[in-house]
């Protein structure tokens, strides 16, 4: 029994999705609808079986990655009744038409895939022998961090800079509070990058704000301000599903850094998701540049690799 590639609904993606192994907040539509970005949500079928899918974020014919996600990529079901060297062959094989059918319809190819998606050969292999004639694909390894908590004091995992904000913030009477304040973050976000020396673009503005209030208004979204006399100095804002905390945005007031009411914000956020909601895996979303990679590192999470697909054309 071949298998068939169709396009589908965002309810018809929905409710694949929610029972994917792959299933999280990224590929939530919800999520996906929130970024502004054309979507088409593609399902494959075996038979009458619904056993896989991905969500195109495209821009006519490109492919993109989601902006501030690692994991919008192929979705498989379960195969629960399947012995694990069919549910690779079944997959491999689902590869194999993705690979070929994408390949076809878009000219420009990048998307992230959710961490328990390893096996990428079907991508890697396609026209292997004629990739700088006709084109083909290259995987790449990404990089993010999870942090697990088990009884509510990790933070003496923290580094010892880490620690010593910890400490620095006690001292300065840093507080946070859960907020919906999107204006604050928006706010210290803009002071952050400022300080950086990056202009945002109208599109970061714009997506920042729509993702927040989007996923604050249905509950997913936390967002935490940290003050200091009176006066919001830091912010971390969060997506919560499927058991984990996903960190998405966090920005501080630079007047404000030695403080270390960003690492405060932080662990107070991780507390009261740890407390509140039970949640006990907290993704940092990507520790693919210095700076940002050791910051998030050092809250002690472990290293998790995920796969980053890409079309290559033709080279002339």
């Amino acid at each position: 029994m071949g298998l068939s590639f169709e396009q589908i609904s965002s309810y018809e993606w929905a409710e694949f999705q929610k029972l994917s192994p792959q299933c999280s907040v990224f590929s939530s539509v919800d999520f996906l609808e929130s970024l502004g970005s054309s979507i088409t949500y593609f399902l494959l079928r075996k038979g009458s079986e619904k056993i896989a899918g991905f969500p195109a974020l495209h821009s006519n014919s490109e492919i993109e990655v989601p902006p501030f996600s690692v994991d919008a990529g192929i979705h498989y079901a379960a195969f629960k009744d399947l012995k694990e060297n069919s549910r690779n062959e079944l997959r491999h094989e689902i590869n194999e038409l993705f690979a070929a059918e994408l390949f076809s319809r878009f000219e420009k190819i990048s998307f992230n895939n959710h961490h328990s998606v390893i096996d990428l050969r079907a991508f890697d292999w396609l026209n292997y022998s004629t990739k700088s004639q006709v084109g083909g694909y290259e995987v790449r390894v990404r990089y993010t961090s999870h942090l697990q908590i088990r009884d509510g004091n990790e933070h003496l995992g923290y580094s010892q800079l880490r620690r010593r904000d910890l400490k620095n913030s006690l001292a300065a009477g840093a507080v946070v509070e859960p907020s919906d304040a999107i204006s604050e973050l928006d706010r210290l976000h803009s002071l952050t990058f400022e300080r950086q020396g990056i202009t945002r673009s109208e599109k970061e503005v714009q997506s920042l704000a729509n993702i927040a209030s989007r996923m604050l208004a249905n509950g997913v979204g936390k967002l935490y301000l940290c003050q200091i006399a009176g006066q919001v100095v830091s912010a971390t804002f969060w997506l919560v599903g499927n058991g984990i905390a996903h960190y998405l945005f966090g920005a501080n007031d630079p007047e404000y850094r030695k403080t270390g009411s960003g690492t405060f914000c932080m662990d107070a956020a991780i507390m009261d998701l740890f407390k509140k909601n039970g949640i006990r895996t907290f993704d940092f979303v990507g520790i693919n540049s210095p700076n940002r990679g050791a910051f998030k590192l050092s809250f002690g999470g472990e290293v998790v690799p995920y796969m980053q697909v890409h079309k290559l054309n033709p080279k002339c």
